[in-house]
């Protein structure tokens, strides 16, 4: 995990940022900006259908579904859903914990673990690793809760849902920051998105540069550090020098500027 005490940055060479919202990484720029570097954060986004075993860029993390769940206690609800953040390049699970409060009832649905932090009787952690997930866990649903088998039909074959939680909390942050995106992020000059993965039979929501203050991505990346792993992505890889230059002979380049055969020539005089 980065540290936050050594992040030091030349001012002077920062991005700057142009958005129509503010996200907590955003504060970086108070130490001044190169406004010949700009990043443009326009949020956008899309429903998908992920395919289990397709083909598509992100079917691949249909499966995180498997970590999904519903949970209840005495007088309170549990819900766990699954997020793939794509940040520089790079892929980071995420695992939401939302606890619906007195007793609320609350259908495990799309729409009630996209939308349960929104209430005012919700609690939302977000966790981006197996160790810290499991500890808040165990202290939340109880140690036998956490080691007794799960068995779904729906996810029938996921190794997510088989085993325990304890072992579907370990499998599911594995490969934490792989860059297996890493190509695709660069082609498409895309730094931010994140993927809010919903069960089988439901769509699932893709956002493109959406507020990462809301998954709470400042508890992997803190402020100063979001802002450099940003400004070195867009610096190096989606600055426009760091695409493949076509090289251009000395002929076409020549040519192109309306120049032929005969423009370095004399024409030929006549002979008297």
């Amino acid at each position: 995990m980065p540290n936050e005490s050594a992040e030091l940055f030349n001012p002077i060479t920062h991005m700057k940022i142009r958005s129509p919202f503010n996200d907590y990484y955003d504060s970086a720029m108070a130490h001044g900006s190169d406004q010949s570097r700009v990043f443009v954060r326009t949020p956008e986004s899309q429903r998908l259908t992920l395919e289990r075993d397709g083909s598509g860029l992100w079917d691949r993390y249909s499966r995180l579904s498997g970590i999904a769940g519903s949970f209840e206690l005495k007088r309170d609800r549990v819900l766990l859903g699954a997020c793939a953040v794509l940040f520089c390049g790079r892929v980071y699970k995420a695992l939401r914990v939302v606890r619906l409060r007195g007793g609320a009832i609350a259908a495990r649905t799309e729409q009630a673990e996209n939308n349960a932090q929104q209430q005012s009787n919700a609690e939302e952690r977000v966790f981006y690793d197996a160790a810290e997930s499991q500890q808040y866990l165990q202290v939340l649903l109880g140690e036998e809760r956490m080691k007794r088998k799960r068995n779904s039909f729906l996810e029938y074959g996921n190794p997510l849902a088989e085993g325990s939680l304890n072992e579907g909390l370990k499998r599911f942050f594995e490969r934490q920051g792989s860059d297996e995106l890493m190509q695709w992020s660069a082609e498409n000059r895309i730094a931010i998105a994140v993927l809010h993965v919903s069960g089988q039979f439901e769509k699932s929501l893709l956002e493109i540069n959406p507020p990462l203050k809301g998954i709470q991505f400042y508890r992997l990346f803190g402020a100063a550090a979001a802002f450099q792993e940003l400004d070195m992505f867009w610096g190096g890889i989606l600055a426009p020098e760091s695409q493949p230059m076509v090289v251009i002979s000395d002929k076409d380049r020549i040519s192109q500027h309306g120049f032929n055969a005969r423009s370095f020539r004399k024409d030929p005089t006549k002979k008297r």
